[in-house]
């Protein structure tokens, strides 16, 4: 803009109107918006299903991923700032870059809208297939996991991880409470269909092989044999003197079509008697 002097307006942005340090804040607030901005809503759009892109790779990465705790927590932040920072840089150079000319001021208002209700509801829409299909996360309210899995940890769960496949021992599994549907347990498997499972001098044993368990700060008690029928699973919880388990008659067997998935992260582990963040735990995987 320029005076009756000649001389340019320097509280005037740049660009027709569009201030780029604006355009990159209202990027990092949620993608695309900085783009529709600047007068680009394709390339605002663009941005917003790369975001969901690097969803899709952080819970693939967290899922079946190797690495764990910090190696892990750092390549994801890694790719975040990664990603904001070219995307505001971005929003920014194409408020730069825009042609000069009058703007409705509430085009430019009802575009941002749009953009912000499409980002927001883009991310909403991608939580709400996963955590329903893909993965899902739970917060573990008793001790009969300990020391694998505390109480007060939040739990990363496959929904997949069975989809094809059949659970093995040793798996830890999140399964419907078998009494009582509308409740979730989380166990350890240790009995397979057609297995026979007993314990005998606080070991555990199935088909009459002793059973490895390092996880175990206590001996496991003694129970009788049972078979494993056809379609079903024996679980244990790791703390055997309090887990409400396959031992119990009122629990017994899991059938197979009750389990949710398996559990891959503890991925909130909570600190001593449930207050804080272990942050020795964060993002590992349970053993």
């Amino acid at each position: 803009m320029t005076d009756l002097t000649g001389a340019a307006d320097e509280t005037a942005p740049p660009g027709g109107g569009r201030w780029p340090w604006l355009a990159g804040l209202l990027t990092i607030l949620a993608p695309g918006v900085g783009h529709a901005y600047a007068g680009h809503p394709l390339r605002g759009a663009a941005f917003i299903l790369l975001a969901i892109g690097l969803q899709v790779g952080f819970v693939v990465v967290l899922l079946y991923a190797p690495f764990e705790g910090w190696r892990l927590l750092g390549a994801v932040a890694a790719a975040l700032v990664a990603y904001y920072v070219f995307s505001a840089l971005d929003a920014a150079r194409c408020a730069r870059s825009a042609q000069p000319r009058r703007r409705n001021p509430w085009a430019t208002l009802l575009s941002i809208v749009v953009a912000f209700v499409m980002a927001h509801g883009a991310q909403y829409a991608f939580a709400y297939v996963v955590t329903r299909q893909v993965m899902d996360i739970y917060k573990v309210p008793t001790r009969s996991m300990v020391p694998t899995i505390l109480s007060g940890d939040r739990i990363m769960m496959d929904r997949l991880a069975y989809r094809n496949a059949d659970p093995a021992r040793g798996d830890i599994v999140v399964y419907r409470y078998p009494t009582d549907r509308s409740r979730d347990f989380v166990k350890r498997v240790v009995g397979l269909p057609g297995d026979r499972v007993e314990a005998r001098e606080g070991l555990v044993r199935v088909n009459g092989v002793s059973v490895d368990e390092p996880y175990l700060v206590e001996p496991t008690g003694d129970f009788e044999p049972r078979v494993v029928p056809a379609g079903s699973l024996f679980v244990l919880g790791d703390h055997r003197g309090v887990s409400n388990d396959s031992r119990i008659p009122s629990h017994g067997f899991v059938p197979r079509d009750d389990v949710r998935g398996r559990v891959v992260r503890v991925i909130w582990p909570s600190g001593e008697e449930g207050h804080g963040l272990d942050w020795n735990r964060l993002a590992t995987h349970p053993r």
